[in-house]
């Protein structure tokens, strides 16, 4: 099981203002729906806070409840995404476009998995 450290875990709830955790917590027959990675935690590491942006690796399980808490808690589905961004995507063929939340000035990517193998070996 996917385990975030709890100095981590408190960043990034305090950055999504909301528990992480619940997303696991609400789907019960599932341990990891999810993997934090990135710039973020980079930052927290670094810095101690986290300066850009989240970016959420998603099970598809997942997904729908995560649309549903950030929707919930105040984010709003940002639409702008830049054309090379998606180029990158489109040419890795690891990732489908982001889905980008905004709030206050914050950031949260979440981002389907093409291969759901490819998920499931960045976890272990």
């Amino acid at each position: 099981m996917y385990k975030i450290e709890p100095e981590i875990l408190s960043k990034i709830n305090e950055y999504l203002e909301f528990d992480i955790s619940i997303i696991n917590k609400s789907l019960h027959y599932m341990d990891t729906n999810y993997l934090v990675f990135g710039g973020s935690i980079r930052d927290i590491l670094s810095f101690g806070k986290i300066k850009n942006d989240i970016d959420i690796l998603v099970k598809p399980d997942s997904f729908r409840l995560f649309i549903d808490i950030l929707t919930q808690t105040g984010w709003k589905s940002y639409e702008y995404i830049k054309k090379d961004i998606l180029d990158t995507y489109k040419l890795q063929r690891l990732i489908f476009e982001p889905h980008i939340f905004e709030k206050n000035g914050k950031m949260v990517q979440l981002i389907r998995p093409s291969d759901y193998n490819y998920f499931n070996k960045s976890v272990q």
